[in-house]
């Protein structure tokens, strides 16, 4: 897609976000103002619906420009009527001149934005690379880490988790982490084993197994996926 066509599709539905944000937070913030005694699951749904509400109301923008565009170049109006064969009859409409400034900078404005996109995508593929990495280089620990699987079995089968959860150990870490939706992993840090009781590690274990359970994974991957697109808005952070 040429450059002027990917500001022309861009340029506006991002600025539009600007407000667009702003008003999805203030709604957000006074439901949840007003639902603070209420279940926290409630709570959740309202601050994930918010979310999303953010990716797709300018994604519904970008395809409104598509199909019909509010406004183009003058380079891309003369290169679409050329490849339909059209003739033009241009229409010379005044705009003001804060308009016509804000579309001075589209370009640079919809570059910008790409390369933090890009570099928000790479410190997500890093996160989730160190994260795989973490899991598939646990440490070995014989006879103990076989009972604690079996124990973590018993609990997922009492927190009716279906799916096999696999638990690690590794030496270099100072928390739990947990990954994978299909297949999770409990990546526990050694030092748990000899620092503290069964019944915290197994108080730990249940944190981790809600997590599971809740999919939070799957919600925190798409959390992150939109905050790689929206990066440049604070309602998002």
């Amino acid at each position: 897609m040429p450059a002027d066509s990917l500001t022309d599709l861009l340029g506006w539905p991002l600025l539009n976000f600007v407000w667009q944000g702003a008003l999805i937070a203030s709604v957000c913030a006074i439901i949840l103002a007003f639902s603070r005694n209420t279940r926290p699951q409630w709570r959740y749904l309202v601050a994930c619906s918010a979310m999303l509400i953010c990716l797709l109301w300018p994604a519904l923008g970008v395809l409104k420009q598509w199909h019909d565009p509010q406004a183009i170049s003058l380079h891309s109006a003369i290169q679409m009527a050329s490849e339909l064969g059209a003739s033009l009859n241009p229409i010379w409409i005044a705009q003001s001149s804060l308009a016509t400034w804000i579309e001075a900078w589209m370009p640079l404005v919809v570059s910008i934005w790409s390369i933090g996109v890009l570099l928000m995508l790479l410190r997500l593929a890093l996160g989730l690379l160190w994260v795989y990495r973490l899991g598939q280089h646990g440490n070995d620990m014989g006879a103990l880490a076989q009972q604690w699987q079996i124990r973590t079995n018993q609990m997922a089968y009492q927190f009716a988790i279906r799916r096999k959860v696999h638990l690690k150990f590794q030496k270099d870490l100072l928390s739990p982490v947990t990954y994978g939706c299909v297949t999770p992993v409990i990546v526990m840090p050694v030092s748990l084993l000899t620092g503290m009781s069964p019944e915290m590690i197994e108080a730990l274990l249940a944190h981790e197994l809600a997590h599971i359970k809740r999919w939070d994974f799957a919600v925190n991957f798409l959390q992150n996926l939109v905050l790689s697109l929206l990066f440049y808005h604070p309602a998002v952070w």
